[in-house]
């Protein structure tokens, strides 16, 4: 079990991010670039950066944790996300929750105060999971999210994304 490095609330995030085929080319890029951004936007902000913990899930064919729950300091590495496969929307959400789950549990367990926990999802397909699993996943997020469990912030982007 990991040891906490100071007391400090911790704000727990998750990235959520569809690196589906769709996603190939400029999105990918961009997606890249604005991870390394949101890095150094984080270490610009000492209370910040000695709090926010980011966890990141990559997802397609299925979901990947690619990041860890850490804080964010100046070493810190992004990864480097590559597109290719389906959009398994439900694989990837489903992951974050559970890992959210998990970290609420090692707080408690270290004594550790933080704050709600946000799961941010950057997406710009439609899932591919059937229509069953979606609804399924909507009224679980829906539920966690109404006895604040986390807060869910989903983004589409790009022209095609279909915000339902």
């Amino acid at each position: 079990m990991e040891t906490p490095t100071d007391y400090n609330e911790r704000i727990p995030i998750v990235l959520v991010l569809d690196v589906s085929g769709s996603m190939s080319g400029g999105p990918i890029d961009a997606l890249n670039k604005a991870l390394i951004s949101f890095k150094d936007e984080i270490i610009k902000d000492t209370i910040l950066s000695n709090r926010l913990e980011l966890a990141i899930v990559a997802f397609n064919d299925q979901a990947e944790v690619v990041r860890d729950f850490d804080l964010v300091q100046p070493k810190t590495n992004m990864p480097v996300l590559e597109a290719e496969g389906i959009t398994n929307m439900f694989d990837g959400i489903n992951k974050a929750i559970e890992i959210i789950e998990d970290r609420k549990q090692y707080y408690k367990k270290s004594e550790q105060r933080y704050y709600q926990p946000i799961i941010v999802l950057i997406s710009d397909g439609t899932p591919t999971n059937t229509e069953q699993q979606i609804d399924d996943l909507d009224q679980k997020i829906q539920s966690m999210s109404d006895d604040r469990k986390f807060r869910f912030m989903p983004f589409g982007v790009g022209e095609g994304a279909d915000m339902q």
